[in-house]
């Protein structure tokens, strides 16, 4: 879903969808449309599935796609206006010279309307990763800063360092690499290389957001419906074989606990896929085995160089550019940009914004 916001749902009028896929996993064939249940992907998410076209060529069939009112209009307490384009149709065409008919009309849609995509099952089965080495509790909100609208996470703003955090974690010194200090305000969380990670996100705000990891496809453990409030810190109904993915929509006033090994050592982010969060601080760094990065013979590309030195930015040393001392952070980004422009600018209430 290349969305830049809203989830969307689909239907194929007459036809069922058997998914197979999610998000690059395959998964154990099922009919999700089954008992009239409608799917839908979040920003970030893709789905793969089957369908069976009918042997009567006889007339046509209307292909829906609709965006999700929840996170335009109904969480913020919005009747949705009825000339807003939240529908596009098609048709599944069997006869070209039949009707083009209408697409099916669907009522005030809610979670139990759609199949819940924590009941796929990996195809491979992969058992529950246990037990858990460390967990990571993030609160994820939002704040006005200094007169700007920034999204949170435990109290702190994605800030950008001069130099990228991959290029930090090779050219600092490797007594350095793994700590955190180093790679100044970018929401550094410092993992070991093949521990069990789990990753409880309280979503505190309003409104879904569909978080997404790179380098990994996690083990969705648990999520609330909406307005379940924060992980109690006990687990209802762990799951044998937890579907993976890399992205998974954590509900308004909820929460997600999903686990993954780390066993791909990089600078992986972790954030909301809705685009605008992005840019507004919806970020952190999973800075993942960075000790068997710096022994690695892994360099700096010359044209990766040749790109920095054109642009100019730095390559070399801590989020300042400071490669004497990694531990001196002076001159890294520390304070939120206030130019008129870019997003949630000029600042909004929390009530006012998704």
């Amino acid at each position: 879903c290349p969305a830049a916001f809203t989830g969307h749902g689909w239907v194929f009028d007459g036809h069922n969808q058997t998914t197979v896929e999610v998000d690059g996993v395959y998964t154990v064939p099922v009919v999700a449309t089954a008992g009239g249940k409608n799917v839908r992907v979040a920003p970030g998410q893709r789905q793969s599935f089957l369908m069976r076209t009918k042997d009567d060529t006889s007339k046509n069939y209307a292909i829906l796609d609709f965006q999700d009112p929840n996170m335009l209009f109904i969480n913020k307490g919005l009747t949705p206006d009825p000339v807003y384009p939240l529908n596009a149709t098609a048709w599944l065409v069997y006869n070209t010279s039949a009707d083009y008919p209408a697409p099916p009309v669907l009522y005030n849609l809610g979670n139990d309307d759609f199949f819940d995509d924590l009941n796929y099952v990996p195809l491979d089965k992969e058992p529950l990763l246990e037990p858990v080495d460390r967990q990571l509790v993030i609160d994820m909100s939002m704040e006005n800063i200094t007169g700007i609208s920034r999204y949170i996470l435990n109290g702190h703003t994605y800030l950008g360092a001069k130099v990228p955090t991959l290029y930090s974690s090779l050219t600092v010194d490797e007594t350095d690499v793994s700590d955190p200090t180093v790679y100044g305000n970018v929401n550094p969380y410092v993992l070991k290389y093949g521990e069990v990670v789990e990753v409880v996100m309280n979503n505190l705000h309003t409104n879904l957001h569909p978080m997404h990891i790179h380098g990994h496809q996690f083990q969705i453990i648990e999520r609330s419906d909406p307005k379940g409030g924060s992980w109690s810190g006990s687990y209802s109904n762990l799951p044998a074989t937890p579907i993976r993915r890399d992205t998974v929509m954590v509900q308004n006033e909820g929460y997600a606990v999903v686990r993954f090994r780390a066993d791909n050592p990089g600078i992986w982010l972790f954030h909301c896929h809705i685009e605008l969060h992005v840019e507004a601080g919806f970020s952190a760094a999973f800075i993942e085995a960075p000790e068997t990065l710096a022994a690695s013979d892994l360099t700096l590309p010359e044209d990766h160089i040749n790109a920095c030195k054109t642009y100019p930015m730095d390559y070399v040393g801590n989020a300042a550019g400071n490669d004497y001392n990694a531990l001196n952070l002076t001159g890294a980004p520390d304070t939120v940009p206030k130019d008129s422009w870019g997003a949630i600018y000029p600042p909004v209430g929390e009530a006012a914004h998704s």
